[in-house]
Parts: C-alpha cells; sequence; structure tokens
C-alpha cells in the first residue's frame, strides 16, 4: 500500500468552511483513525481520501470504526473506485438483519447489501 498524504487541505460548500488547513501523513501498513465531533468534516474527509486509497492490488476498501457517520459515503467512494467499501458497523448491521431474517437489498449502504447470508 502507498502513502497518504495531505497537505494544507480545505474544503468549503459555498461559503461554509468544512476542512480548514489540514494536514495527514499515512505511512505504509499504518493504522489511522479519523475521531471528531458530529458535523466536523470527517465524512467529508472520507470522500476526499477515497481517491487516494484505491490501490490496484485491492478487491476491496475496509473502513475500521468508521463510525455510524461512515455509511453515507460507502456509495460514493464505491462509484468512485469501481471497488466494494465495507465498514465495521455496515457489516455489523448486514449480518444482524441477515440473521434476523431480512434478506431485502437496501440502496445506499453500499453493494454489500446486495448480498444474502450463506451459511
Amino acid at each position: 500500500m502507498s502513502n497518504i498524504k495531505f497537505n494544507g487541505v480545505n474544503k468549503s460548500f459555498g461559503s461554509n468552511k468544512i476542512i480548514t488547513d489540514f494536514s495527514l501523513l499515512g505511512k505504509e501498513d499504518e493504522f489511522l483513525v479519523l475521531v471528531g465531533p458530529s458535523g466536523c468534516g470527517k465524512s467529508t474527509l472520507l470522500r476526499m481520501i477515497a481517491g487516494e486509497i484505491n490501490e490496484d492490488s485491492a478487491d476491496a476498501i475496509f473502513l475500521s470504526c468508521g463510525g455510524i457517520r461512515s455509511t453515507e459515503v460507502i456509495d460514493q467512494i464505491e462509484q468512485k473506485t469501481g471497488k466494494p467499501v465495507i465498514t465495521s458497523n455496515q457489516a455489523q448491521m448486514w449480518s444482524c438483519l441477515r440473521r434476523a431474517g431480512v434478506e431485502d437489498k437496501i440502496s445506499g449502504f453500499g453493494k454489500l447489501f446486495n448480498y444474502q447470508l450463506n451459511i
């Protein structure tokens, strides 16, 4: 896996500044966690990172402990990278629904919700 580097990144929606002067260096094989209050720009940053973590040799992208709000960006990351995205919370929700007998395909939460549980 390659390094991820952001230096002085800014993101605004109109006059609303979401991310201001953000810097990050993620080294090879390093585990990174985004922590912050609701509305601070974590989901926006995940959308921005999606283009950076699209490693050619990867079959999928796993976002560990991304929080419930990360489900808001799964479809966008999948569309941008062409790869399935799995978050720990999404996988747990999928498993609970399938074990409860809910087999509905649920749109908006990634490709995972198009699959049935086979045990």
